[in-house]
């Protein structure tokens, strides 16, 4: 981009930035930049190493605490989740994760992003669902607090299979025996952990 704001593309085509147009260019580098370009552009850098993904996962805990979407339990699914992070997705989990091998690589805000959303969506069906809402209710009427959080941690570690392990590609063995072995409740005897449906009444 020259100084009367005309953009001139490898392919040497020029387009030319009016007053009301802006770019924005997100880029992994600036290897292929040349110096004219990023002295005219306001380059913004983040290095993912230094913010890492765990605001990523507490800015999403907190959007459910603050809206409720965990519906009346929210609070004791916050707390659960927050101590299933701690416990199952250590340094050293996501030490050994980078050394899989892997179908596709994957960042690790993408494995979060994937554990989050997966989350998200069986606290919905638990929300919407009659069976489901009725079963946690009658949980809750007889005080068995522990057995709730026993679902919300059933949660995590489905999400988290899925999440961690689906692009793996030879070591998908090995990272199931070892997430079940790490699991503080019972996985259902199906072989590997991606082989069975998640229901709260029949597996946890």
């Amino acid at each position: 981009m020259d100084d009367n704001k005309v953009l001139t593309l490898v392919s040497q085509e020029r387009i030319p930035m009016t007053a009301s147009m802006r770019l924005i260019l997100e880029v992994s580098n600036l290897r292929s930049a040349t110096p004219a370009t990023v002295s005219r552009g306001g380059v913004l850098f983040i290095n993912d190493a230094d913010i890492g993904w765990k605001p990523f996962f507490d800015s999403w805990l907190m959007q459910y605490k603050k809206s409720g979407k965990f519906g009346a339990y929210h609070d004791m699914a916050e707390n659960v989740f927050t101590l299933c992070l701690t416990t199952y997705v250590s340094d050293s989990f996501l030490d050994d994760l980078r050394h899989k091998s892997h179908i596709a690589p994957v960042v690790e805000l993408g494995h979060i992003d994937s554990l989050t959303t997966i989350i998200d969506r069986l606290c919905m069906d638990l929300k919407g669902n009659k069976k489901s809402h009725d079963f946690l209710k009658r949980l809750k009427e007889e005080n068995k607090e522990e057995e709730i959080k026993a679902i919300y941690e059933g949660f995590f570690l489905f999400a988290g299979m899925w999440a961690f392990g689906a692009s793996l590609d030879e070591d998908k063995n090995s990272f199931s025996n070892a997430w079940k072995a790490a699991a503080k409740i019972k996985f259902p005897e199906t072989g590997m952990c991606f082989d069975y449906y998640f229901d709260i009444e029949t597996h946890w």
